[in-house]
């Protein structure tokens, strides 16, 4: 009987199998048409079109020709692969029809957690991934079974061939702790979040004012494109013990290949998964050429020059301390060190720039709250040089910066994790290497815990049960793999806004019609907008 049952089931799985083989190429012709024929103003048709080699008057044949065999194919594959039940998923695309309907990945999220709750599943074109939304939920996966789901996505990882090239982001399970905590602590060393460091802060914000600022004043500015070289200069002082002039041909690149791949990077994402056709798209071949011939050239020159200057005695920034530790630690590789320096520029860059731009656009938009900070700062700072110490008399400001980060939500969904072995959560079972994909907003603007959470209230901060909303205020992630600069950013954010606010006065241009609604990618930013600075 035994026996029989194993034949049975082996002749099913190879029966799938070849039920799958056999229609890929109608899996390929009919999820692209499906995508053209209904959300054809909303996505890239014309390239799809141009692939096929179809007029799109033969659509509707060739769908009638493969929907029924898809159907059955699809509830197969689905039944087979026991992940947590979720939306229809249609061939090829997965879920990116239902995703560009509700307008992002963090209002799909939203959207189907109401309906399948915590714990479902959505595809990213032909790779499933297991949507994990709520606090308790992230918190059993991400701490409570910490030592089970702390590898990254296999999909994120299948394009990178070498262990030794996937710096920290990537890094192999038996590898990432220890490049982790080698960061960590040389960071600390060269005085990331620490008092030590601030001058180097302060004075990147006086070249950025001096360069940028001051010129424009009384005109409109739009900051998306210059205020990312003030980060970036941050960070490269971490890394190479130098910053570079704003003008600098090679720092621009890099940071408009930061830039791209930051703010195309869902586009990048979805893409990619797409089987058979993702690789050919321009906007994906065009991505990965910015990385390899132009970003990664500028880092292994910046990592060149610190071997020439090289004290042994006196290491002066992570690249050096990698240098001296390289022999001792296998992991610190050469092709490593350009990987984890572009990963720890990509990280440290566009997100806090990005919500040094919420904070000021949503002062703009509720003066009130400006005017308070103002006089918060004038109250506590005056005309002195500001420090991270003063956030501890600066109540409301820093409920200002904390409501940014949750209302922005800017890290909206993290890097996927691995899970490697099975989990139940919340009833549900999530298999052994599935990708885990964290709902950050349903944390964020949890309602329970947060009073009308689509809405700006820096003072809920100051009010209420503060402990929690602290708590579940998890901008930087929670777990192992959470932000490694989250104390840099914390003393960037307070000191960029606080000296803005301690010099200029600040509003938008007349008749300007910039909303609050975000533009969604890898990272979730505010539109682009000039914002007007005038000397107080």
């Amino acid at each position: 009987m035994v026996y029989g049952e194993s034949i049975n089931k082996s002749h099913c799985n190879a029966s799938i199998e070849l039920w799958s083989c056999y229609y890929t190429t109608i899996y390929h012709q009919v999820g692209c048409c499906l995508l053209i024929c209904f959300y054809k103003p909303k996505i890239e048709s014309h390239m799809m079109m141009e692939y096929l080699s179809l007029d799109v008057n033969h659509y509707a044949t060739v769908i009638m020709a493969g929907v029924a065999a898809l159907l059955a194919v699809i509830y197969l594959r689905n039944k087979r692969d026991n992940l947590p039940p979720g939306p229809f998923a249609f061939p090829i695309v997965g879920h990116l029809p239902q995703i560009i309907l509700s307008g992002s990945v963090v209002n799909f999220c939203q959207k189907y957690k109401k309906i399948y709750g915590d714990v479902f599943t959505m595809r990213m074109g032909g790779y499933p991934r297991v949507v994990i939304s709520g606090y308790d939920a992230m918190h059993q996966l991400l701490i409570a079974s910490a030592d089970h789901t702390s590898s990254r996505a296999i999909t994120f990882t299948k394009y990178i061939k070498s262990r030794s090239e996937r710096g920290l982001f990537f890094a192999h399970p038996s590898d990432w702790k220890a490049i982790r905590t080698f960061s960590l602590l040389t960071l600390r060393d060269r005085g990331m979040g620490r008092a030590a460091f601030e001058p180097e802060i302060v004075e990147e914000i006086e070249k950025y004012i001096e360069h940028y600022i001051e010129p424009s004043a009384g005109k409109p500015l739009d900051m998306y494109s210059n205020l990312p070289k003030a980060t970036a200069n941050v960070v490269s002082q971490l890394l190479f013990a130098k910053r570079f002039d704003y003008e600098d041909e090679a720092f621009t690149a890099i940071t408009d290949v930061l830039n791209s791949a930051i703010n195309g990077g869902l586009k990048f994402r979805m893409l990619t998964n797409l089987p058979l056709i993702g690789n050919i798209f321009p906007s994906v071949r065009k991505q990965r050429r910015n990385f390899l011939g132009i970003a990664m050239p500028v880092i292994k020159k910046c990592i060149e020059e610190r071997k020439q200057q090289l004290d042994t005695n006196n290491p002066q920034c992570l690249v050096d301390q990698y240098l001296l530790s390289s022999d001792e630690m296998k992991f610190l590789t050469a092709e490593n060190a350009a990987q984890l320096c572009f990963q720890l520029y990509a990280a440290g860059t566009e997100t806090t720039s990005t919500t040094l731009r919420w904070a000021l656009l949503y002062l703009c938009k509720n003066t009130d709250v400006l005017e308070k900070v103002q006089k918060e700062i004038d109250d506590n700072v005056g005309q002195r040089s500001t420090t991270y110490k003063d956030h501890l008399n600066m109540p409301y400001t820093d409920a200002v910066l904390t409501e940014t980060q949750r209302l922005s939500n800017i890290v909206n969904s993290s890097l996927p994790h691995n899970a490697e072995k099975d989990i139940y959560v919340g009833g549900k079972l999530i298999p052994a290497e599935s990708d885990l994909l964290m709902n950050m907003a349903s944390v964020l603007y949890d309602p329970e815990v947060f009073e009308e959470p689509e809405k700006f209230k820096p003072e809920r901060y100051l009010t209420g049960d503060i402990t929690l909303k602290k708590k579940k205020t998890i901008p930087f992630g929670i777990g192992r793999r959470a932000c490694l600069g989250e104390s840099l950013a914390k003393v960037e954010l307070f000191l960029f806004f606080v000296n803005f606010l301690q010099k200029y006065n600040i509003h938008l241009p007349e008749g300007s019609k910039v909303t609050t609604e975000p533009v969604v990618s890898v990272i979730s930013a505010p539109k682009s907008y000039g914002i007007i600075f005038t000397p107080r």
